[in-house]
């Protein structure tokens, strides 16, 4: 057999081997799912639950009615002191009702939602007590702190520390779960399908990385924030999980002192 022809048989398959490995995420050839356990390592004890006391009223026709509720959402710890932020739409439903509807229920239907206790819990048992702090309705986010300093730091996670991702970039979401799976920590791994830049920047993620719930963190494979999840709705028919930026996050945070 002639030699460059045995030369260009054995060079294929390699160059193949390359191409391909190129293709699953340039520049970074690791494993997301390797990635996605040493991510859940290190930053585990920052997926809280939040356990939410509410009242919630509805009034319509002159009539009211009023109900205590008992809830449970996920949160990000973002600081050393124990700040937390998650989606505002999951802590208080009457944001996301007015939301749907384009801002008004209608008529002379009222719905209102009060928070009356919050209880950060961290790694599945120890309860801090906390405080919203800060609300707002255009990113869908509220940032909660403890209502007394923590005798010792608590896990976080920075959010200045992010990336703008690619499209079907692999990525991971740290995720805690509900009652019915003992609040173990989870992981999902999935890809950015769409970047959406108006009005506002935001990120299409696949199903998985929705599936674990709000409020919850998404890292690319190289350990840095690419966002916070939340659901966008555009009306009481249409809704879309979503990832907000890090860098929006990062913003959010910029109208809190610790001052305040």
């Amino acid at each position: 057999m002639h030699k460059g022809l045995i030369t260009k048989r054995l060079l294929f398959p390699a160059l193949l081997a390359m191409t391909v490995s190129g293709l699953e995420r340039p520049g970074w050839s690791g494993d997301i799912r390797e990635a996605g356990r040493d991510l859940l390592a290190k930053y585990g004890k920052a997926i809280v639950t939040i356990r939410v006391t509410s009242k919630q009223t509805m009034s319509m026709g002159g009539d009211s009615h009023a109900r205590e509720k008992q809830s449970e959402i996920k949160g990000t710890v973002i600081s050393a002191a124990g700040l937390t932020v998650a989606a505002l739409s999951s802590l208080d439903p009457s944001s996301k009702l007015r939301s749907m509807m384009g801002g008004k229920l209608g008529g002379d239907m009222n719905f209102e939602s009060q928070v009356q206790d919050l209880k950060l819990v961290v790694d599945k048992t120890t309860e801090v007590p906390a405080e919203v702090i800060l609300r707002d309705p255009d990113l869908d986010l509220v940032l909660l702190k403890p209502k007394e300093k923590q005798a010792e730091a608590m896990s976080f996670i920075d959010f200045g520390n992010s990336v703008v991702p690619k499209l079907l970039e692999q990525c991971v979401l740290l995720a805690r779960l509900d009652a019915i799976g003992d609040y173990e920590l989870g992981l999902m791994t999935g890809e950015i399908q769409a970047i959406v830049e108006k009005p506002r920047t935001f990120y299409i993620q696949s199903g998985e990385l929705h599936s674990g719930g709000t409020g919850l963190p998404v890292f690319n494979g190289e350990g840095k924030v690419v966002g916070l999840v939340q659901t966008k709705s555009s009306g009481p028919l249409a809704s879309l999980g979503i990832v907000r930026p890090a860098v929006d996050v990062v913003e959010f945070l910029k109208q809190y002192s610790e001052e305040d």
